[in-house]
């Protein structure tokens, strides 16, 4: 069908496939993160069920605050990938050195800088899409970004619960 098509040619761009893979990894510790969190919080730090609520409601606080400022920059910039880029690598770098936190506040603090991380780079990713995309291309190229986030999420929740039972 012409929508098939359509998305194989989206898939052949270099800055779609990119993009893609940003918003699927995006997706994948956005879905990993709360199974990390709950069973590092309470097995290694031996966090309560109301520590590990509340950082997970600070986590989506903050990243509501700081969304519309953040949405705001990605707009004032000639590069959006001058902001995106930065933040994409400090939420892996804080992701990877959240199994290093000895203490609570420690933890936070990592998980609290990754979800700032995330929220910074995340508003650049739509407009980053449309730029590379004509108008006919756009409503395709915004599902398959949606839906790459998705697969993405579902991914990282499963794949996470079975490394945690394994």
């Amino acid at each position: 069908s012409r929508e098939w098509t359509e998305a194989l040619g989206l898939l052949r761009r270099p800055a779609l496939q990119g993009l893609g893979s940003v918003v699927f990894m995006n997706g994948f510790s956005q879905g990993a993160m709360p199974v990390t969190i709950i069973l590092y919080g309470i097995e290694v730090l031996g966090m309560s069920s109301s520590e590990i609520g509340g950082l997970l409601t600070a986590t989506v606080l903050l990243m509501v605050g700081v969304s519309r400022p953040a949405t705001r920059l990605s707009d004032s910039v000639a590069n959006r990938k001058s902001i995106m880029v930065p933040a994409l690598a400090a939420t892996a770098l804080l992701n990877g050195l959240q199994p290093l936190a000895t203490g609570i506040w420690e933890f936070a603090a990592l998980v609290g800088g990754a979800s700032l991380g995330n929220a910074v780079s995340m508003p650049s990713i739509s407009p980053l899409v449309l730029d590379a995309t004509t108008d006919s291309e756009r409503a395709t190229a915004l599902a398959m970004r949606q839906t790459a986030q998705d697969i993405g999420t579902l991914l990282g929740a499963s794949t996470m619960g079975v490394v945690a039972t394994q």
